[in-house]
């Protein structure tokens, strides 16, 4: 089965083709591909979609509505290395880390075990990957 994989790129020139094969790849024949390797897959294959940032102002409104003292952001299938928490013990975390832009992956809210989507497009905010409870955010927290 891995060789038809191999195969498969070799007659094809199509390295989105091949990256889609690779990401889709888990263990075969005692060969395992890193989760590195997955993540690089799928940003190469999703290199020129518009990229999404975490929504601060809607986690903030959902944090004050919910009354919550914990909650946590990440990525959709990449919490282990982007998630983290943005709110302990009632206030804002700006000790966490947290990678919250992707072109492929969808930030998201987690609050009381459930997960919710928290996105807006980078380009219709002033938010990007590195962003960390923007003013707005903090004022609808404040209000």
């Amino acid at each position: 089965m891995f060789r038809d994989r191999v195969y498969l790129f070799r007659v094809g020139n199509d390295w989105r083709q091949f990256m889609a094969i690779l990401a889709g790849m888990e263990s075969e024949e005692g060969f395992e591909i890193m989760d590195t390797l997955k993540a690089f897959a799928m940003g190469q294959a999703s290199r020129n979609n518009r990229a999404r940032v975490f929504d601060w102002n809607k986690a903030a409104q959902i944090i004050k509505e919910c009354q919550c003292k914990t909650a946590s952001a990440g990525l959709s299938g990449d919490w282990e290395w982007t998630g983290g928490e943005i709110f302990t013990n009632g206030k804002p975390n700006l000790e966490d880390y947290t990678y919250l832009a992707s072109t492929w992956a969808m930030p998201e809210i987690e609050i009381d075990g459930k997960v919710f989507p928290c996105w807006v497009y980078e380009d219709q905010s002033d938010w990007n990957s590195h962003t960390k409870w923007p003013e707005s955010a903090l004022k609808i927290l404040e209000a």
